[in-house]
């Protein structure tokens, strides 16, 4: 812990949101102490579990929490109420709440989750203390939402009035740069003599930035910057942002395929590409008007492309048709970026999502339902052991038991932060212990009580600054506050401390070890689950089973990729297996529109492509399932040769966009093939 402390640095930023919560904190305990209330403790350490330096954020995580504890609330009632003379299935109702409201919230992966999570809790928090006197349970259901709704009052006037940071400025940081950074990407691939490994991995690390986005917007309806009201815009503006990045992978692989074989490219395309390069450099100054040009230009420069082979005219139709996207998409992306910013979007203009408009975010049932098991086996453990020991601490054990099950469980393996947070909580009863017996005797009134919390409450409060931190400063801030337990009546009970403190820690390791058991899995083993979902979802698309659009595949899938990134550093096993991600990716959207096209091809190709999709399918099936699967199922020959009959055609709207599409799943299959033959063993299925 020292090492933790010593590392909190007291720059002014920090400075300024350890007092802005200290002050929230004191302001939220004098109000509980003027009125009376039962446990001011809960509204000073609501004021810390709900801390965050951007104002929107603390407004937004205190609604859901207001919202989650009301929930919960007529939750613990209703429980309460129902089965007040059976307190075996009042527990076993109470752990299957607590259950069902983590599987929930693990399926929502946005700032909402924490509405189900907390009602979970919440009930078990209100219910397990008034089981011997259940007719208390609507004073004590009131009582939590009251020093709750105070704290979050608090908490949200402190740091949206005292020099208050909004997220609008920090988001509109991130677009401009990701713009930037789409910007440098495609020049870095049109500029001549440029190398592609900066561009996949300028792409790569703009996948993760992107993808949080979606959940910072959230936050925006929440505070009085200048974006206030553009969730939805902003949202629809990372959906878009995100498909550019397996164009610009697509553009990065053809040009250095025809740049390989050497091929002079005509005048008109030169002078073309010059032009775009110019056109992207100047952006802070770019026409968007231009982009039609462009398009013009490219649709010309495609009238008139013919190489000597039908497969390299197909690779340079390929190639212009992805440039030709890139703009067309890039230069919305900006246009819409103009609109927000000036308040002026018309949002027909820019659907979001499909149809339905789903997010496509990426979600692990499997895992979720293995964390609310964890969670009701948790539960019903301290309940079983409260009744059979009769400890007078039984209902804070149980009721620790669900807090402690929920509170990490998006973590793939939350023991050793559970074991951190046990590890900070038992390092509180220092804190508490001097201020008990050597500091509390000697104070009399609230100014006092200010000066001597300050010392401790400012200096970690300025660690909370960092999220680093967060597993170190937040258990000695809210245990500190609910073991001190300030009230009106102060009476020294050492016993009562003791025994509180155990069940605060015994509540934290009963869950550490079921979830050990349960529900814990390291980096390399989600990383294994994801690539498993990907290839059963490949194999779906091969098979016309994915029943979504080729945009919602591809931001699920890009969803995927950031969250495996993250965990690729702890699971180098993995790496192999991963690096073709992007490949496949690539290949489930083309297959999907293939789908749809199937219908529009001579019957004679249909079955050749029924044929290619079959392998593609047979391929992910195996490796979705575990098995071994064969690489010369990805022989895209048999692409290559519908793409050239396709080009004998009478050309259509379809038949050209199947062409465009074959052209894709016979780059992605000889990219997939090349990475998998390289590569060695895959690794055991963990």
């Amino acid at each position: 812990m020292l090492k933790a402390m010593l590392s909190a640095h007291f720059a002014r930023d920090n400075m300024i949101f350890a007092i802005k919560m200290f002050i929230a904190s004191m302001l939220a305990l004098y109000i509980s102490l003027a009125m009376s209330l039962e446990r001011p403790a809960w509204a000073m350490a609501t004021v810390y579990i709900v801390a965050n330096p951007l104002s929107g954020a603390v407004a937004s995580k205190g609604i859901f929490r207001i919202l989650g504890t009301v929930a919960g609330g007529a939750m613990a009632i209703a429980i309460v109420t129902t089965l007040v003379n059976s307190p075996e299935l009042m527990s076993l109702a109470m752990a299957c709440w607590v259950g069902f409201c983590l599987f929930v919230s693990l399926q929502d992966r946005t700032p909402r989750s924490y509405f189900f999570m907390l009602s979970g809790y919440t009930a078990a928090i209100i219910a397990f203390p008034v089981v011997d006197n259940p007719q208390q349970v609507f004073i004590t259901a009131v009582a939590r939402m009251e020093e709750i709704i105070l704290g979050i009052v608090c908490v949200t006037l402190v740091s949206h009035l005292i020099f208050p940071r909004h997220i609008g400025p920090v988001l509109a940081g991130r677009i401009d740069g990701a713009l930037a950074t789409l910007s440098k990407a495609a020049r870095d691939i049109l500029a001549p003599h440029k190398g592609d490994i900066s561009v996949v991995e300028d792409v790569k690390r703009l996948a993760a930035s992107i993808s949080e986005l979606h959940g910072l917007a959230i936050h925006l309806n929440y505070e009085p910057s200048s974006l206030r009201g553009m969730t939805r815009p902003l949202q629809a503006l990372q959906h878009q942002m995100v498909l550019l990045l397996p164009v610009l992978l697509e553009i990065n692989d053809r040009i250095n395929q025809l740049r390989s074989l050497e091929l002079k490219a005509p005048q008109p395309l030169r002078e073309l590409l010059d032009d775009i390069l110019q056109w992207l450099e100047s952006s802070h100054r770019r026409d968007l008007t231009r982009s039609a040009e462009f398009i013009r230009r490219i649709s010309a420069v495609e009238q008139e492309c013919v190489r000597e082979t039908p497969w390299l005219t197909a690779m340079e139709l390929s190639a212009l048709t992805a440039l030709r996207t890139f703009i067309e998409r890039y230069a919305q992306c900006c246009q819409m970026w103009m609109d927000i910013r000036s308040g002026n979007i018309d949002m027909d203009r820019y659907p979001l999502g499909d149809s339905k408009g789903r997010f496509d975010l990426h979600r692990d049932r499997g895992a979720a339902m293995r964390s609310g098991v964890a969670a009701l086996i948790s539960v019903g453990l301290a309940c079983a052991f409260w009744y059979v020991s009769a400890w007078n601490m039984g209902s804070t054990f149980a009721m620790m038991a669900a807090v402690g099950s929920s509170i990490l469980a998006s973590m793939d393996n939350p023991v050793p932060a559970m074991l951190s947070f046990v590890r900070y909580t038992v390092a509180s009863l220092f804190f508490v212990f001097i201020y008990v017996c050597g500091v509390f005797p000697a104070i009399d009134g609230f100014p006092l009580l200010v000066l001597a919390l300050a010392p401790v409450y400012l200096w970690f409060g300025s660690m909370l600054f960092n999220p680093a931190n967060t597993l170190t400063a937040l258990p000695i801030l809210v245990n500190t506050a609910m073991l001190l337990n300030i009230t009106n009546n102060e009476t020294l009970d050492m016993a009562a401390l003791a025994n509180s403190a155990a069940a605060m820690v015994l509540g934290f390791l009963l869950p550490a070890l079921v979830i050990s058991f349960i529900s814990a899995m390291t980096a390399e083993h989600s990383a294994w689950r994801l690539l498993r979902h990907s290839w059963r979802d490949l194999a779906e698309a091969a098979r016309g089973e994915h029943l979504y659009s080729a945009e919602h595949f591809t931001r699920t899938m890009l969803d995927r990729i950031g969250l495996l990134s993250a965990r690729l550093a702890s699971a180098p096993r993995l790496t192999a297996s991963a690096q073709t991600i992007w490949g496949e990716s690539a290949l489930g959207t083309r297959l999907t529109i293939l789908q749809r096209l199937h219908p529009e091809l001579p019957p004679m190709m249909q079955g050749q492509l029924q044929r290619l999709q079959g392998n593609i399918h047979d391929y992910y099936a195996a490796k979705g399932e575990g098995r071994k699967a064969d690489p010369r199922l990805l022989d895209g020959s048999l692409a290559e040769h519908l793409v050239e009959q396709l080009l004998q055609l009478p050309a259509t709207s379809s038949r050209r966009q199947a062409m465009l599409m074959l052209v894709g799943v016979k780059r992605c299959l000889a990219l997939i093939q090349q990475a998998e033959l390289n590569s060695q063993a895959a690794p055991t299925v963990v």
